[in-house]
């Protein structure tokens, strides 16, 4: 598990916490977040405990914990 800025998500990485809520989660990120003007992440994500699909808006700076998407992990 790793610590990246919201506006730094890369498509397949899985944020495991949602500090909004401060609970734990599973959300498949689907594609590189879309910032804002006013410094809004916005990404949409699969929900891995139940299929469902969402959107999540996050400060861009919010530091976010996420299992890195596998093919990233490759490249290393």
């Amino acid at each position: 598990m790793i610590i990246r800025a919201a506006r730094d998500l890369h498509a397949g990485d899985i944020v495991t916490h949602d500090p909004d809520h401060d609970r734990d989660v599973r959300w498949r990120v689907q594609a590189p977040p879309k910032l804002t003007a006013f410094g809004i992440a916005q990404f949409d994500f699969t929900d891995l405990a139940d299929g469902s699909r969402g959107t999540a808006w996050f400060d861009a700076l919010a530091r976010l914990p996420v299992e890195p998407a596998a093919w990233l992990e490759r490249a290393r």
